[in-house]
């Protein structure tokens, strides 16, 4: 490292640049990734190629709504990275297009759990008093006393559940936090999709 002028960019504390960060990792930016998801024909696609497995151009455009093959292949192309074509000429997913399938599949982004207040059947740890509740809004599930109105805990609740009785929703959470825990445990991050150092 080399001396550099009082307050230069990269400068440390004691006076000295840092070495240059490493180079970033080609590839296209979550928003331009999200961009090119960012039509229904091309979303239909990574839905169709998920659902049915490697399918020709043919097979694709026939199942559109596509008017034109043309048109049709400018999105097909658009979606590089999510799709790639065999060399058998048939068209399947990338990694990257089969986490993307997921996420369409789970509706995670189009569907959220919101639900009335159900009764835990526990008293609150704070006043003793009033009975527990539990409730979920925008992927938020809050415990809260329904005596002081205190909020016990706040968890995540996962977005694309579908819950169809209130009453099952206590084992729902506890479930999923369960299952989060021991992957903890096991050494997993679940949502964290990143290298870890």
């Amino acid at each position: 490292m080399t001396p550099a002028p009082p307050d230069s960019p990269g400068q440390t504390a004691g006076g000295e640049t840092a070495d240059a960060p490493p180079a970033a990792e080609t590839g296209p930016t979550t928003a331009a990734a999200f961009q090119q998801l960012g039509n229904e024909t091309r979303v239909d696609i990574v839905r169709r190629l998920h659902a049915e497995g490697p399918s020709s151009f043919s097979a694709l455009f026939d199942g559109s709504d596509s008017n034109s093959s043309a048109g049709f292949a400018y999105h097909l192309r658009e979606l590089d990275g999510f799709v790639r074509q065999r060399e058998d000429e048939r068209w399947e997913l990338t990694g990257a297009g089969q986490a993307a399938a997921r996420a369409v599949a789970s509706e995670q982004f189009t569907r959220s759990v919101d639900t009335e207040s159900v009764s835990l059947g526990t008293s609150c740890p704070l006043c003793r008093e009033g009975a527990l509740t539990l409730a979920v809004s925008d992927g938020v599930a809050d415990v809260t006393c329904s005596g002081c109105g205190e909020s016990v805990t706040r968890l995540s609740f996962p977005t694309g559940v579908e819950v169809r009785d209130e009453q099952d929703l206590p084992a729902a959470l506890d479930s999923y936090h369960r299952n989060r825990i021991r992957s903890f445990v096991e050494g997993s991050v679940p949502t964290v999709a990143v290298p870890l150092s």
